[in-house]
């Protein structure tokens, strides 16, 4: 009887641990972590676990398999062999610009996420909101192929964390959520010399000679300023 009582008590303690099919409870670096609610990987395959008490980093050889398992992460690092060639990461779209930056996507970026088991929930003229590891968490994402449609599906998407998107869903409710970019594809001539030469994993994004030559041939253009507002949209999302 005994016996049987652990058993019941193990198994009781074990499905505590579980959202859904998701372990919400894991042993770590000598704590308990508890009220586990997301866990997201970086591009240089480090995993942020976000808990009821705060939020860790650390590498999933740190963690038991049958918690990345539950959370559906099945790759955690970038890919072990990654061009060394610039033309080649040019063309294999690993050179990107987020708000005048240029990232080399070669290279750990720590603000950078990898994201797995996409689907695309609704396609905006803005950009495409999406849900990701079957979490049922929605995101914002700029500057995704515009091929995409309702109820497609990516295995694995990288996309930088820029801000926040307002919208309004179909019930009338306002949403706001978190907002990546997975960046424009970058050409040779933006790409800054600091990077090419100095190794630097990201930079401002270098002007092309036909834009500076485009902007010396405006009328006193040393002299030119720009003013604006900011102001804060909210989408109707059918």
């Amino acid at each position: 009887m005994k016996w049987l009582l652990c058993a019941l008590a193990f198994t009781l303690s074990t499905l505590s641990g579980f959202c859904g099919d998701k372990i919400t409870s894991i042993h770590w670096n000598g704590k308990d972590i508890k009220e586990i609610s997301d866990v997201q990987v970086s591009a240089s395959g480090q995993i942020t676990i976000m808990h009821s008490g705060g939020i860790f980093t650390t590498t999933a050889d740190k963690l038991p398999a049958n918690f990345l398992d539950s959370w559906r992460i099945k790759k955690v690092a970038a890919p072990k062999t990654q061009p060394d060639d610039i033309e080649e990461a040019l063309r294999a779209g690993l050179f990107r610009e987020v708000d005048g930056t240029v990232y080399d996507l070669r290279k750990p970026q720590p603000d950078w996420t990898l994201f797995h088991n996409v689907t695309v929930l609704q396609v905006l003229n803005e950009g495409v909101l999406i849900d990701y590891s079957y979490s049922l968490r929605t995101i914002f994402v700029r500057n995704l192929p515009n091929t995409l449609a309702d109820d497609d599906f990516l295995p694995l998407l990288r996309a930088k964390l820029t801000g926040t998107f307002t919208y309004i869903n179909k019930l009338g409710d306002t949403r706001t959520v978190r907002q990546y970019d997975v960046g424009k594809i970058c050409t040779r001539d933006q790409i800054p010399e600091s990077m090419t030469k100095q190794n630097a994993p990201y930079a401002k994004v270098a002007f092309s000679k036909e834009s500076k030559i485009i902007l010396n041939q405006l009328p006193e253009s040393e002299e030119l300023s720009a003013s604006g507002t900011g102001f804060s949209l909210a989408r109707m999302v059918t």
